[in-house]
């Protein structure tokens, strides 16, 4: 059974009010995967929000030659397809447990909680909040990562 404490540790819902927590928590499922088992593929339908609770989630897309090539390595408290929470498309990247024997995760049909944040507005404001917070984040390292490359690349 998943706690207020668990998701708590969870960036997205670490601001959640006790109530909000124990309607996510009743909705979360546990999800065990194996180092090297893929979790989700580049191209498929987004249909779940994942948080990592323990363990390597890498997350990648195909290059050319075929090989999978890391973009991101997600790690406890970290959440991931979290867009289609807000009704965006499907999935950049597929993503892999990394690293460690056995990953665990929780992970939320899309649908439940689209449903939970149209039921309950302060719930959908509560999380679309930490959901642009995070993306504001990694788009910020990612402009620093282009722009030290781009510096690399003029010399």
């Amino acid at each position: 059974m998943t706690t207020r404490a668990v998701l708590r540790d969870i960036d997205m819902f670490r601001d959640l009010s006790d109530a909000h927590l124990d309607r996510v928590a009743a909705a979360a499922q546990a999800v065990t995967v194996r180092r090297g088992e893929t979790i989700t593929r580049e191209g498929e339908v987004a249909d779940r929000l994942y948080a990592v609770l323990s363990g390597v989630v890498e997350v990648g897309r195909t290059g050319r030659d075929g090989r999978f090539i890391r973009l991101a390595r997600l790690e406890r408290g970290e959440v991931f397809e979290a867009l289609k929470v807000a009704g965006a498309g499907g999935r950049a990247g597929t993503t892999v447990a990394a690293i460690v024997p056995e990953t665990h995760l929780l992970a939320w049909e899309a649908a439940t909680l689209r449903a939970m944040m149209a039921e309950d507005p302060a719930l959908g404001q509560a999380l679309l909040r930490a959901l642009v917070g995070r993306l504001s984040v990694r788009l910020h390292s990612a402009s620093e990562a282009v722009f030290t490359l781009l510096q690399a690349m003029s010399r």
